[in-house]
């Protein structure tokens, strides 16, 4: 049923519920479930050698999940979503490692620690010194960057500028 692959696709990238993807699709609900991990696997594959240029890159947390597990759950099911008792890493969130670099290529990658050695094996090669590399100030980002060799500017917090970076108003003043 190749000739329906692109309105699976499209279904995907409309983030469209598996039920609403297999009725778009004219196809059974197992058959759609079936398709969009296939989707997704092959996707998970499909990243960059290397970013060019201005890299950008970030952690990010996700609460685990044990979706489908009837038994042996290590606490209260959630509904939608829910929120982590602790704020970034704890023993419920898993940490994961995003970078992208001005042309839009992207990398990202499960961390099984947040620490410099899970950033080596994620980005070690696809962000290299060639590039200039923007991050948080994260520990974990900046070592494996200073290591690397990776020139580092590390970007300050949201609504909090860093008073030493130049005035972009200031130029023709």
């Amino acid at each position: 049923m190749k000739e329906k692959w692109a309105t699976q696709a499209r279904a995907l990238t409309d983030g469209i519920t598996t039920a609403k993807a297999a009725k778009r699709c004219d196809v059974g609900t197992k058959t759609a479930f079936r398709w969009r991990h296939k989707f997704l696997k092959s996707l998970a594959g499909d990243k960059p050698a290397a970013l060019s240029g201005i890299v950008e890159s970030d952690e990010t947390f996700i609460l685990e999940s044990f979706k489908g597990r009837r038994s042996d759950l290590p606490g209260k099911p959630r509904k939608r979503g829910g929120k982590s008792d602790k704020r970034n890493l704890s023993a419920e969130q898993i940490p994961m490692i995003v970078a992208r670099d001005r042309h839009g290529a992207t990398t990202d990658a499960v961390l099984p620690k947040l620490n410099r050695v899970s950033i080596v094996a994620a980005l070690g090669g696809v962000v290299t010194p060639t590039n200039a590399f923007c991050c948080d100030g994260g520990s974990a980002i900046v070592t494996f960057a200073r290591k690397a060799g990776i020139p580092t500017n590390i970007l300050p917090p949201q609504g909090k500028p860093n008073p030493r970076a130049p005035d972009p108003g200031g130029a023709g003043r």
